[in-house]
């Protein structure tokens, strides 16, 4: 019996210097050192128990009076210390919540304000499993399109208001496994029983499809949302979208890329605004291209994962496929706002790549970074202390995101849409071979959009360096929407008293073209097609003058 308990005691020793030292660099040994650690790391209190049993019946059986019973001392005093170490940092997990909510961000989240927890209560700790409560209301399996995996589930109270706010889950699983009812249950449960409405999604996996079915069907499902969730009691103008790791990614990215065409697939209207409120990615693959620096030299597994199964092309054939599908990239001026929550000790996604990512979107959008000490990937996968700190802070930033007012922007006056002029205004394309008729190029290049970010008369003001800025900011704003563009010029042809600048866009969907002219205080902008010139409403889009 001894040699068995030292055996033991030396495993759960192993498993416990895993769990705080987790191996990285090694790609065939990061996913053992995940499933470890996670086990180790999130049910510490199991491997006490288990080690005071062990070392009770020891002394039951016979405690040895030899050198094997140093030997059994020494073992059992180091893996009580390290796991105490392990178990201690799940219980300092709310203090570094409320810690991050408080200094991460351009101002404090007042955790403290936040009514209490009603299902992630402390003696769920004890059960580990997430099982769900009598008064969860789960519609299984709702199709949102023709394939087998397009499916989705509705999660609310048997007391739901109507018009409550939306949470919108995707699963992780490195885009090739998972499903919608195995992953952050504790979250949505809580965020069932505060009130709001759950939607967790499938879609497509890898192998068999490839990127980017994944996100076309996140948005797809997101486009379902909209149309449809008022029948199930939820607010389709407040959704809020989290994720983890795959998920996290997935969600970030239709976060940042709402209402562009990248990812949105064709049956999907214009008309349709797949904006959300703001975004909750849990240990997010935010960068795809395994970046030396942003993943420390750990991100060849995640390369070799993306050629072999995700991706149609490997990076060396197609690096802007990579770019495209990085987060991390496609951070624009309209992105939302974003709480980050990342494991320090995750073996699969390095806790830089979140890190980085906030400091991107933290430049244009109201950001928290939460950094948990000592956890691993997929956490929150059971019941802890750790998991009810990450969900206090999610309820805590998605309360206070559907609180903040949708600025109403004002209608275009009478007069002022009686005078734009459409003609004898003439527009002319800035192309490398010289300026030519706007209705030429959208006959040679198809329907784009003209947004600028100056105003007429402006010249005359002598605001020429302004709107040289203005026209800076503008063009970083176009680059990093990731659409064609050429320059634009647009002056009175008859008198000759104004012009205007700004940008041809091509590919960009008319809700983001209207939000890119917000952004810039026009009031209009047009609308070019072989035909004609359409002035329309940046507030909605609607027909000023043709």
């Amino acid at each position: 019996m001894i040699w068995f308990i030292l055996a033991l005691m030396l495993y759960l020793l192993a498993v416990s210097v895993v769990a705080l030292l987790p191996i990285r660099r090694i790609p065939a040994l990061e996913m053992i050192s995940w499933v470890v650690g996670w086990l180790t790391g999130e049910l510490v209190v199991v491997s006490l128990i288990i080690e005071g049993l062990a070392l009770g019946l020891m002394w039951r059986w016979g405690w040895p009076h030899d050198w094997r019973s140093d030997a059994l001392v020494a073992l059992a005093t180091l893996v009580g210390v390290t796991q105490l170490v392990l178990l201690s940092a799940m219980w300092r997990a709310p203090r570094s919540v409320r810690r991050a909510l408080t200094n991460s961000g351009p101002f404090p989240l007042p955790v403290h304000q936040f009514r209490r927890l009603r299902f992630n209560r402390w003696w769920r700790s004890l059960m580990v499993l997430p099982l769900r409560s009598h008064d969860v209301r789960v519609i299984r399996d709702i199709a949102y399109g023709p394939h087998q995996q397009q499916k989705l589930d509705v999660l609310r109270h048997s007391l739901t208001a109507n018009n409550s706010p939306v949470l919108f889950y995707v699963h992780g699983g490195a885009w090739v496994f998972g499903d919608k009812r195995e992953q952050a249950r504790p979250m949505m449960f809580e965020f069932v029983r505060q009130g709001w409405v759950v939607v967790s999604v499938n879609y497509r996996l890898a192998p068999f499809h490839k990127w980017p079915a994944h996100a076309e069907d996140v948005n797809t499902a997101l486009a379902w949302v909209k149309k449809n969730i008022a029948v199930y009691g939820g607010n389709p103008d407040q959704v809020v979208v989290s994720g983890g790791s795959a998920g996290g990614q997935l969600s970030a990215l239709i976060a940042l890329t709402a209402n562009s065409n990248d990812f949105r697939p064709m049956h999907i209207a214009d008309h349709v605004d797949l904006s959300v409120r703001g975004a909750i990615p849990f240990y997010g693959v935010h960068d795809m291209t395994g970046d030396a620096d942003v993943w420390r030299g750990t991100g060849n597994g995640l390369v070799t994962l993306l050629e072999t199964a995700v991706m149609e092309k490997t990076f060396f054939d197609d690096a802007d496929l990579y770019f495209a599908a990085s987060p991390m990239r496609r951070v624009a001026t309209d992105a939302p706002p974003f709480l980050i929550v990342q494991g320090r000790n995750d073996s699969l996604v390095d806790r830089k790549v979140a890190s980085d990512f906030a400091a991107v979107v933290r430049r244009v959008a109201p950001t928290w970074l939460v950094e948990l000490p000592l956890a691993q990937h997929a956490f929150d996968l059971s019941h802890s202390p750790r998991t009810t700190a990450s969900t206090r802070a999610a309820v805590t930033f998605a309360t206070w995101c559907i609180q903040q007012p949708v600025r109403d922007y004002p209608d275009v006056p009478a007069d002022l849409a009686a005078a734009y002029h459409v003609p004898p205004t003439q527009l002319l394309v800035v192309t490398p071979s010289g300026p030519r008729d706007a209705l030429e190029i959208a006959r040679e290049r198809g329907r784009y959009f003209v947004v600028t970010p100056c105003n007429p008369f402006s010249h005359e003001a002598g605001n020429h360096a302004l709107n040289d800025a203005q026209l800076a900011v503008m063009d970083l704003d176009v680059t990093s929407l990731r659409c064609d563009s050429l320059p634009t010029v647009a002056f009175e042809a008859a008198t000759g008293n104004w012009e205007e600048r700004g940008f041809a866009l091509w590919g960009l969907s008319e809700i983001r073209v209207q939000r890119l002219a917000r952004r810039f205080h026009q009031l209009a902008y047009y609308e070019v097609t072989p035909e004609e010139i359409v002035v329309r409403a940046a507030k909605d889009g609607a027909t000023l003058r043709s």
